[in-house]
């Protein structure tokens, strides 16, 4: 019979223990804490994970582009056209260009954009004309502007740039 009292004893104690709220706010803030930390883990994971992909991609660009360290080198190939028909001395185009490489990447695509348009219609005078030059050849060396389009207007592939045919068209017409 002792066994069936202790057995009792141990069901009633159990009974009164699971009955009992005395400390289930804990144990619901637990549940909850242990929750949130598994699933900031799981999050953490895999932005680990895709950091790391990222950082590769990002990686792989930068080796990719053509980004250097180095100062942009005055070009006279650029300058050629101006300084043999004398409107700038080799002199004057260095002094350009490194007045040009000072300013920002922004500053630079806002002259070369407004620069052309005004080459376009035929509003540049030939200070001017050096200046935007200028631009051209940093926006070529920090490589801001499409090649193509450099190449077309300015001649830095070796072709005989716009500005050149702009002005061999108005003096054969004599404008």
């Amino acid at each position: 019979m002792t066994g069936n009292v202790t057995i009792a004893r141990a069901s009633q104690a159990l009974r009164d223990f699971l009955a009992n709220e005395h400390g289930a706010i804990t144990v619901d803030w637990m549940v909850i804490t242990t929750a949130a930390i598994s699933l900031s883990l799981g999050t953490s994971a895999l932005l680990r994970d895709h950091s790391a992909f990222v950082a590769r991609n990002m990686d792989n660009e930068l080796r990719d582009g053509d980004i250097s360290d180095g100062w942009p080198a005055y070009t006279y190939d650029h300058f050629a056209p101006l300084i043999t028909a004398g409107y700038l001395t080799t002199e004057e185009a260095s002094a350009l260009h490194d007045q040009s490489f000072d300013q920002m990447n922004f500053q630079i695509n806002s002259a070369l954009h407004s620069g052309i348009e005004a080459m376009e219609a035929g509003n540049l005078t030939a200070e001017e004309l050096s200046e935007l030059i200028s631009v051209a050849s940093i926006a070529w060396h920090r490589d801001l502007a499409d090649e193509a389009m450099l190449d077309y207007y300015f001649g830095f592939d070796g072709s005989t740039p716009y500005y050149v045919t702009q002005t061999q068209a108005s003096a054969s017409t004599g404008d």
